[in-house]
């Protein structure tokens, strides 16, 4: 999925202007991903629609593969708006940076995530990486 995919779903989300608020916000902070964990925790309309309850990883892994099986963009949008809904800003951001397979950015590398990932669940590390 691309970044604008879901950072337009974001704007809608916050009820924001894209080009008026959303992109700069991005620029400034250098990562779609931050600017929508900044505004998801700041902007009224965007903490109203959440109620966090914590999706377990094997519903987080649904939210994935819901996306995968859709091909439309506004399909990925409604998908995502509705894994948000559920989400804290912080997870919101580490679920897009792990759905564009991207640096998680948190000083550690991928791979060491998911051996800790890997242990954590008495499982394999190629069990870990990849969708079954």
């Amino acid at each position: 999925m691309g970044s604008r995919t879901y950072s337009t779903a974001a704007a809608r989300y916050c009820e924001i202007d894209y080009d008026k608020v959303f992109s700069p916000c991005k620029t400034a902070l250098g990562s779609a991903s931050e600017a929508i964990q900044k505004l998801t925790a700041n902007i009224d309309a965007a903490r109203a629609k959440r109620s966090p309850d914590r999706p377990t990883l094997q519903e987080v892994r649904g939210y994935y593969e819901e996306l995968y099986g859709v091909s439309s963009r506004a399909d990925k949008q409604e998908i995502l708006q509705r894994a948000w809904r559920r989400m804290e800003p912080v997870e919101i951001k580490y679920f897009i940076r792990i759905m564009s397979q991207g640096s998680l950015r948190i000083g550690f590398e991928t791979r060491s995530v998911i051996d800790a990932v890997a242990e954590a669940w008495d499982a394999t590390r190629s069990r870990c990486a990849t969708p079954t």
